[in-house]
């Protein structure tokens, strides 16, 4: 976000300083890892498109696509609690 609205902060030195410079705590990581199994869950799930809702409640499966089906189920787990 602060790349966007300043297009001064063209470096990854640059923003570390910007952030530093606002005093807001970075903790450097490698996505690379969570990249690999949010793409495993996509492959296992057979997922295309978007908006896709997987529930996994009790051992089964459940897969949602369209908001208004997603919204209902989201609704019925909130109501339902943990």
């Amino acid at each position: 976000m602060a790349a966007s609205r300043d297009k001064s902060l063209d470096s990854e030195e640059k923003l570390e300083a910007y952030f530093k410079f606002h005093k807001i705590a970075v903790k450097p990581f490698e996505p690379k890892p969570s990249f690999d199994v949010l793409s495993g869950y996509l492959k296992e799930d057979q997922v295309k498109s978007t908006p896709i809702c997987v529930i996994v409640r009790d051992g089964k499966k459940e897969i949602l696509t369209g908001g208004p089906d997603i919204v209902g189920a989201l609704k019925g787990l909130a109501a339902k609690g943990p």
